[in-house]
């Protein structure tokens, strides 16, 4: 009788988990159809009043409630190692600990688009709740039936990847891909969707106010307040992701921290989007067309990433293709840029204030150029994107030549430093005696430590003192003059610029400046690296599955350190680790050039790629620089929000 009953129990609790997947179905499409009746409430609502704002506010509270708990059924899943569940199954096993099996449910397409979904629907019910004292404004309400829209929408990707689709019952999983074991998995995309989300609500905002231009109402403030704070809050969140990203890609042998992916490019056109959002405030009022519109264009940036990412036409590190979900991001992408071109066709009048299009009557000409260097890298980035895309198509080749972005952002982002140094020196904190003494001080320290830790070209010497120059200049400047500051939206602004321009002092240092070399390593052999000075010895290890090189290095007969590169086959690609050995703000960056498999049992030569690398470590800087202005930027703008109801005419 008790074999019986454990045997019954034992199949019970099997008979529940599959009972929990089904029923995670059926809360998902709840919550998908509540957040589609809350959209088409609002939009087939004449006279918004406080019983729709009720019931719009308890069906996205229910929405919301049941996509984080599916979230939570899948992540449980995952914990459990319950691999009946093809998600788990395929992105997890039974060697991953804890942290891997929490970034395992992001990693995963059934996953991350619950994850995004649950996200953007937490950010419409928030904006409902905080703005439900202007509900019945008209600007109010059409600013939310885009948020619910675009909530609704999302919400429904995450049905056509079937996350609690269901297999057999397997004793062990297929694990992630060796690329994405990495602790910055963790962080790159669950920041990168919740950046996404942020972006979202200041399209709305933008859309509601650029077809509503003729109309004269009363605007809230609150609209004006969570508008800078969801582009504030995406901004950061998208330096910081695409810092993360970088070193990511260096870690896991990309041997670099920039490679001018196609995904790269369109991030960058995001973070160079919201950049100039904020660049253009100074130069136009806050309802000015111009301010609406480059609000909405992060959002279609990030729409344009996605068909980048989703649509396969082109090469990358980032694709993940499929004819049906390209189709779905290019109707989104189009639809989205539909939607800002049929706003903008509403204004009246002329987009561009006057002060942007004559530096002479600009009460100050440096904003002028920061304004127009953004928004000429801006058309560079994209314009080479469309190239590559028109290319795919008449001529079947995506690639264009990589000296095409590195010489326009190059110089783009070169004269992006100076003004932006120049606008920061323009302070009145400090004479021009102490401001002269400050640039020949840190001109001395920058030469000196360049001189002694780059071996470069002396036009790259050039640049990268007179990079180090500033922002050494602008630190020191910024940390004696906190004291003075009168209120925290100055210094934040300063701390800002410095992050800005040791995140392109960083690009410019490290790849353009490393040094290269090839060696053909022969077990049993000492090879001499003669550029770099380098003795390697190297042997292997480990199984058939996961061969393992060792590299013990010497720099001119001092011993460096122990360099450990493995191989292995996941879903029939090659895949090689990198390792690396940092000295003196220097890395030697060690990866095998060999794609195809080694045996390791033979003595089959391995061809050996070394890089010289300086200041890597700036990367690693920037990215907590990042994580500490976003915080500060934030936390600004909140002590800033409005304490009342406060309308204003528009």
């Amino acid at each position: 009788m008790i074999t019986l009953f454990l045997i019954n129990f034992e199949k019970f609790n099997i008979n529940m988990e599959v009972i929990l997947y089904q029923a995670g179905n059926y809360i998902l499409y709840t919550s998908v159809m509540l957040s589609w009746i809350t959209f088409v409430l609002h939009w087939k609502s004449t006279n918004r009043n406080n019983r729709i704002l009720s019931i719009s506010i308890s069906l996205t509270f229910v929405s919301t409630l049941f996509l984080w708990l599916d979230y939570s059924i899948m992540l449980t899943a995952f914990l459990k190692h319950d691999y009946q569940l093809l998600a788990v199954y395929a992105f997890s096993d039974n060697d991953m600990d804890l942290t891997e099996l929490v970034m395992a449910t992001w990693a995963s397409r059934q996953g991350v688009m619950l994850l995004w979904g649950a996200i953007t629907s937490t950010i419409a019910l928030f904006s409902l709740l905080y703005l439900k004292d202007s509900y019945s404004n008209i600007i109010t309400g059409r600013l939310l039936t885009i948020l619910l829209f675009f909530s609704a929408l999302i919400s429904s990707f995450s049905i056509s990847s079937r996350p609690f689709e269901l297999g057999y019952a397997y004793t062990d999983g297929i694990g992630l891909p060796p690329s994405l074991m990495s602790y910055w998995q963790q962080i790159h995309p669950p920041i990168a969707f919740l950046a996404y989300s942020a972006f979202i609500f200041p399209y709305a905002s933008g859309l509601s106010m650029l077809t509503l231009n003729k109309v004269t109402t009363k605007i809230s403030e609150k609209i004006y307040w969570l508008n800078d704070f969801f582009m504030i809050l995406g901004w950061g969140l998208t330096s910081i992701f695409m810092i993360a990203g970088s070193i990511w890609g260096y870690e896991e042998n990309w041997a670099g921290f920039w490679a001018w992916d196609p995904v790269e490019i369109a991030t960058l056109i995001l973070w160079l989007v919201s950049s100039l959002y904020f660049h253009g405030k100074s130069h136009m009022s806050r309802d000015h067309p111009l301010q609406h519109v480059l609000a909405s264009l992060g959002w279609v940036s990030v729409t344009f990433a996605s068909f980048i990412v989703r649509g396969g036409m082109l090469d990358g590190f980032h694709n993940y293709a499929g004819l049906a979900k390209a189709i779905v991001f290019t109707l989104l992408f189009a639809g989205s840029s539909f939607g800002l071109i049929y706003s903008i066709k509403k204004v009246q009048g002329p987009l561009l204030p006057k002060k942007l299009l004559n530096p002479k009557i600009h009460p100050k000409k440096i904003n002028f150029y920061t304004f127009w260097i953004l928004a000429f890298a801006i058309v560079v980035n994209v314009m080479g994107l469309l190239v590559q895309i028109i290319n795919v198509l008449l001529f079947d080749q995506s690639n264009i030549p990589y000296v095409y972005y590195e010489l326009f952002n190059g110089v783009l982002f070169s004269s992006l430093v100076v003004v932006l140094w120049i606008s920061e020196m323009e302070t009145r904190l400090f004479s021009k005696n102490s401001k002269f003494i400050l640039l020949i001080l840190t001109s001395i320290i920058s030469a000196i430590v360049m001189s002694q830790i780059l071996y470069i070209s002396i036009l790259g010497y050039l640049v990268t003192t007179i990079m180090g120059i500033i922002l050494l200049s602008l630190t020191i400047m910024t940390i004696m003059k906190f004291s003075k500051l009168k209120n925290g939206k100055t210094f934040s602004r300063s701390l800002v610029h410095i992050t800005m321009i040791l995140m392109i002092f960083s690009y410019f240092a490290v790849d353009p400046n490393s040094h290269y070399a090839s060696e053909v390593l022969i077990p049993g052999k000492v090879s001499i690296v003669e550029e770099f000075d380098l003795s390697i010895y190297g042997w292997r290890e480990g199984g058939d599955e996961y061969p393992t090189i060792v590299l013990d290095v010497t720099e001119s007969g001092k011993y460096l350190g122990q360099v450990v590169l493995r191989q292995g086959v996941y879903s029939g690609d090659v895949w090689n680790q990198a390792d690396w050995l940092t000295k003196n703000a220097m890395d030697y960056y060690f990866k095998m050039e060999n794609m195809e498999y080694i045996d390791y049992k033979r003595d089959s030569p391995i061809v050996l790629e070394i890089h010289h690398k300086p200041l890597t470590n700036l990367f690693r800087i920037t990215f907590y620089m990042y994580i500490v202005v976003t915080l500060t930027a934030v936390i600004v703008r909140i002590r800033s929000r409005p304490k009342t109801t406060k309308v204003v005419a528009k």
